[in-house]
């Protein structure tokens, strides 16, 4: 019988136990139910202070506007009053200007008539203009012929100032080859005569005429610079040619010499110079030159020989003197020309030994 009453009160308290326990665990739960949602709570109302404080911050700042908004308020009551006196002191100026504006409908009705009078000007000046441009036209066609004219006449201008230049340097070369020359041309004086001769070496021996020396008993050689010089008596002379050396009488080594070159090469219109002493009318002092051309070279019907014919004149006194080239260089020895006879004056024929064919006498003195 106790062992059931134990079970029994083992059971019921057991049992109570359990109960106890499942409620416990019930109430412990609605109490961390509750306690979760008082926090909640609290959070809430801590956000709700928040809140509420910066609500009451807006409210500060909105009355501080308020207060701005009633200065400016009084402001725009101070603007509205000056502008009021604006519009007054607007109105009167508009009333002055209405007066302007009729003082101006007076001015314009005057302008108009003066511009009714500028447009009968402004057409007159159009006729007038219109007339200049016809001028004008015809004085751009009388310009453009004028500059046709002087175009052409600045080109023919250019020609001359090239022929001028031309004609300057050509007489600039004829002038050096003088210059270059005349020191080594010398005048002859003999016994029985003269002539012309050229000085070939720097010893003293001078080219000649052999009929310039022929049958002499003394000569006189003057130089350029009047220094008279006797000869020495020495000579040689071609056997074929008019043509002979004399050397002068003295020791100087240093004469002027000519430059000898050829005459292999001439042509006929080449320009030449012939140099010497004409002997007519005592003409003493310096050498004379007479310029012309190469008119031929033939043979001479007389004696079969080849002459140079020129017509730079030679003349009586010219004989033994140079013919020269416009190098300076000596291309023959002048040696004869026509004499007015009975019938005929002959002008233009003058003749010359070409200088190859002296050459071997030329160097007989240094053989």
């Amino acid at each position: 019988m106790n062992k059931w009453i134990t079970i029994s009160v083992a059971i019921i308290l057991t049992v109570g136990v359990v109960i106890n326990g499942v409620l416990y665990i019930q109430e412990s739960g609605k109490l961390k139910d509750a306690q979760s949602q008082l926090s909640a709570l609290e959070g809430n109302y801590n956000v709700l202070q928040g809140d509420f404080t910066l609500l009451d911050n807006s409210f500060s700042a909105l009355e501080g506007d308020f207060s701005t908004m009633h200065d400016d308020v009084s402001s725009l009551e101070g603007n509205v009053s000056s502008v009021q006196d604006d519009v007054s002191s607007l109105e009167g100026n508009v009333s002055s200007l209405s007066g302007n504006v009729s003082s101006l409908s007076g001015d314009v009705s005057s302008l108009d008539g003066n511009v009714s009078s500028l447009e009968g000007d402004v057409s007159t000046l159009e006729d007038s203009v219109y007339t200049l441009d016809d001028k004008v036209s015809t004085v751009e066609g009388n310009v453009s012929t004028l500059e046709g004219n002087v175009s052409s006449l600045s080109g023919d201008v250019s020609s001359a100032q090239d022929d001028i230049s031309a004609l300057e340097a050509y007489d600039r070369a004829v002038m050096d080859v003088i210059a270059m020359v005349e020191p080594s041309v010398v005048r002859i004086e003999t016994d029985i005569g003269g002539g012309s001769g050229v000085i070939v070496s720097n010893d003293g021996w001078v080219l000649t005429n052999f009929h310039v020396i022929e049958d002499i008993d003394w000569a006189e050689i003057t130089t350029m610079d009047g220094t008279t010089y006797d000869w020495t008596a020495s000579w040689w002379y071609s056997l074929t040619f008019d043509a002979a050396l004399i050397q002068i009488d003295s020791s100087l080594t240093d004469f002027p010499v000519a430059t000898i070159g050829s005459s292999s090469d001439l042509t006929v219109g080449e320009q030449v110079i012939a140099m010497g002493y004409p002997n007519a009318f005592q003409m003493y002092g310096q050498a004379t030159f007479t310029l012309g051309i190469v008119s031929a070279v033939r043979i001479d019907i007389f004696d079969g020989l080849e002459y140079i014919q020129t017509d730079a004149a030679v003349n009586r006194g010219n004989s033994g003197g140079p013919l020269v080239n416009l190098k300076g260089e000596v291309i023959g020895i002048n040696t004869w020309g026509f004499r007015v006879d009975m019938d005929f004056v002959w002008e233009g024929l003058n003749f010359a030994i070409p200088i190859d064919d002296l050459q071997s006498l030329i160097d007989a003195p240094n053989e």
